[in-house]
């Protein structure tokens, strides 16, 4: 940044240099009491009486010159729009021997890019109004390529609706929010009536769409998830990234029905972020992904897998969630494995300032001690756990959640083994009882006794 402001092509003002040096000096940014005006102008006007409508210029000015440099970092992070641009200022200089070169060159460069998003589509259609705008200015022919040129925006618009869509469709699942998406229908049928290109951009946002739009019509999802291991390499880390989780969150949502094969579903697209790195973000992978992926993998009793993504993985977690999230994970682990002991031990390790995985780290200890007959340290754990949600108050829905456990394992610790009548009844009420994450395990344990 300095180095723009010494270049007089961008700045020929002492002042504004001044106080970039002194916004840099030391730690003056994050000190307020070294940003007052009237200490900064005598820094870079000394001896001068203080001048506010100066004192405002500069600033004024170098805010100028801060958004030009950031401007050309982000053209300099594009360099398919620089060839465009370049491309348009030898057509309007009449550079033409230039202009065919640039334009050869931006084809050779679409054809070759791994990237086949809607911005690789957009840049289709840009290169075609170029060469529109050359052939008619120039060649005075019939010959155009008018045809291409429509083909390119049809092409463009058709991947940009249906990505949009998809996102409007996935936001109103979560919010009410009335958005009209125009000519969706038209875009569809026009698609539909066509048959589907072979486009990443479009394929991938068709059944994207018809997935999420259409639920029930299973059959779209296989088709996405098909596309996905087809076609996500032709789209940007981040882009792979929001279409994975978009048909992993309809997995969710089938899973939260009860349809229990999408666990599989979640755990194949898991899998995949996982090896092709679309689940990292900058190098880092969120820590609540972690553990929904350990989680499927344990409800799929893949335990060989699941201690190798533990073990190789963790190192992409955040350090302020690294330590507590691995102990969290072994624990559930060796817990699905009875291996009771060494679930205790990590989960004794586990230190979360979180209700929700606190609770489900509680409900494990209850699980463990129950089964492994510590009824004193059982009854113990429910009284603490019953005073620590009842203290909560952020914790409405799993406050019912977990009365609903507590109460029901105190009820399995009490329950006469030679009375059917009374066993037959708790039963009954395990099953009615809403809402009860545990319900799997209870009625386990009262088969047991």
């Amino acid at each position: 940044m300095r180095k723009w402001l010494l270049s007089p092509f961008h700045n020929q003002r002492e002042d504004v240099l001044l106080l970039f040096d002194y916004f840099q000096e030391k730690d003056h940014l994050n000190n307020d009491s070294k940003l007052k005006k009237e200490l900064v102008f005598q820094k870079i006007f000394p001896g001068e009486p203080y001048d506010d409508a100066r004192m405002r210029q500069t600033i004024h000015f170098l805010q100028k010159c801060m958004e030009d440099f950031l401007a050309y970092k982000e053209f300099q992070e594009e360099p398919t729009r620089r060839e465009l641009l370049l491309a348009e200022g030898y057509r309007r200089r009449n550079l033409d021997r230039l202009l065919e070169k640039a334009l050869k060159g931006l084809n050779e460069s679409q054809d070759q890019s791994r990237i086949k998003d809607e911005g690789f589509l957009q840049t289709n259609f840009l290169i075609q109004s170029l060469e529109y705008k050359y052939i008619s200015e120039k060649k005075r022919t019939p010959d155009t390529n008018l045809q291409a040129y429509s083909d390119a925006l049809d092409l463009y618009f058709i991947a940009g609706k249906l990505r949009l869509a998809s996102l409007i469709t996935a936001v109103q699942k979560i919010y009410t929010q009335d958005i009209q998406v125009g000519l969706l229908e038209e875009a569809l049928n026009y698609v539909e009536a066509k048959g589907l290109p072979e486009l990443p951009a479009i394929r991938i946002y068709y059944y994207v769409y018809k997935t999420l739009s259409d639920p029930s019509n299973e059959t779209f999802f296989f088709s996405l998830k098909d596309a996905i291991f087809q076609y996500d390499h032709f789209f940007t880390p981040e882009e792979q990234r929001d279409i994975l989780l978009l048909a992993v969150n309809y997995c969710i949502a089938k899973m939260n029905t009860g349809v229990s094969r999408f666990i599989g579903e979640a755990f194949d697209l898991y899998k995949r972020g996982i090896e092709n790195g679309a689940l990292l973000d900058k190098g880092v992978l969120n820590h609540l992904t972690f553990i929904n992926i350990i989680t499927n993998g344990i409800t799929l009793k893949q335990f060989e897998w699941v201690r190798q993504f533990i073990e190789n993985y963790q190192q992409y977690l955040a350090p302020q969630y690294r330590e507590n999230f691995v102990h969290f994970s072994l624990a559930k682990l060796h817990f699905e494995k009875r291996e009771y002991q060494q679930a205790q031990r990590f989960l004794m390790q586990f230190d979360y300032d979180d209700i929700l995985f606190n609770l489900i780290a509680k409900s494990m200890l209850i699980k463990i001690y129950y089964e492994e007959g510590e009824f004193s340290a059982l009854d113990s754990l429910l009284e603490s756990l019953r005073t620590y949600i009842s203290r909560k108050k952020t914790i409405a829905y799993q406050k019912n959640i977990y009365n609903n456990l507590i109460r029901f394992t105190k009820r399995l610790v009490r329950l006469n083994p030679y009375d059917r009548e009374q066993k037959d009844k708790l039963r009954k009420e395990i099953e009615a009882a809403n809402p009860l994450l545990e319900r799997k395990w209870l009625l386990e344990q009262l088969e047991a006794i």
